[in-house]
């Protein structure tokens, strides 16, 4: 029924030091029941991200609309009556480069990395509540004059404090981890823009996927903005670890294993779901989703 596919050739570009080249495929599987209307809209990995850049992307059957709102992009699809079970992929080739604190610091200081690039992710918002007073107390006990030595602080109470207790679909946010000490990756990624924010840093939640998983490729982790160096990859879940030295190791080396999605916590396109948004007019309609990797060239 769906016969074509749309292509974006964006650039080609030759492997650095500390990248790879990898393929994601994105399969959303949509199954309507005397369903009338379905209408998706679903977000693709990152277009203009410092640690990735898209080479193409192929996304079948051929798309209503493919937009972008605030250096995101998405892909919108529209089907009416539709009678048979329908496939949507997305295909995405793209280089990774490492982002992570022992990566960045190893280069040049950039002057044109100014704060005033990301003033907007130092605001309190709906799951990160920096102006709770809890959070204002902590984050003074864990502010340094350095603000390496302040996100180390943070990454070391986050890690410290949470417990992870697996996947959980439910949205709670960083004072929910803050109060509990429970939750999976975005609860602790939530906790630590929070009090990154409440020290005066930039920082973001960013949702993708990564490599390396056990239960799902699907992860949030974080990145935190220092002048001169711009944004930088933490991942406080993958660091708690039980062995200290691990712990102490992850903070600022990571694997170039992530494909950034979105840096928006709340997404009113996605009507602040993560991801895609889909819904249907009349009878019933089941989603499910496979992600599917392809490391064509290993990190050199």
């Amino acid at each position: 029924m769906h016969l074509f596919a749309f292509f974006i050739i964006l650039i080609s570009i030759p492997l650095m030091a500390d990248s790879r080249r990898i393929r994601i495929q994105e399969i959303y599987h949509l199954n309507p029941e005397a369903t009338q209307q379905i209408s998706s809209t679903i977000q693709v990995p990152l277009q203009q991200d410092p640690g990735q850049q898209i080479e193409t992307m192929v996304i079948s059957p051929a798309h209503k609309q493919l937009f972008q709102q605030n250096g995101h992009f998405y892909t919108t699809h529209h089907f009416v009556q539709p009678e048979e079970p329908i496939t949507i992929r997305i295909q995405t080739d793209l280089i990774l480069t490492n982002r992570d604190l022992n990566t960045v610091l190893r280069q040049p200081v950039n002057p044109g990395q100014t704060l005033a690039d990301a003033r907007p992710y130092l605001i309190d918002e709906p799951f990160i509540p920096t102006k709770h007073p809890d959070i204002q107390t902590l984050a003074g006990s864990l502010r340094s004059n350095q603000p390496q030595d302040t996100l180390y602080a943070i990454y070391r109470y986050t890690i410290d404090h949470m417990n992870y207790t697996g996947f959980t679909p439910e949205d709670r946010g960083g004072l929910y981890g803050y109060q509990t000490g429970q939750g999976d990756c975005t609860e602790y990624s939530d906790l630590f823009v929070t009090l990154a924010r409440a020290c005066a840093i930039p920082a973001r939640v960013v949702q993708g996927y990564t490599l390396d998983y056990t239960e799902t490729p699907r992860h949030t982790w974080v990145e935190a903005f220092l002048t001169g160096y711009g944004w930088i990859r933490f991942d406080p879940t993958f660091g708690d670890q039980t062995d200290p030295t691990l712990q102490e190791y992850f903070f600022a080396h990571l694997k170039n294993y992530y494909i950034a999605v979105s840096t928006r916590r709340n997404d009113p396109v996605l009507n602040n779901m993560h991801s895609y948004y889909i819904e249907n007019v009349g009878g019933k309609l089941q989603v499910g989703m496979d992600t599917r990797f392809q490391i064509e060239i290993a990190a050199q």
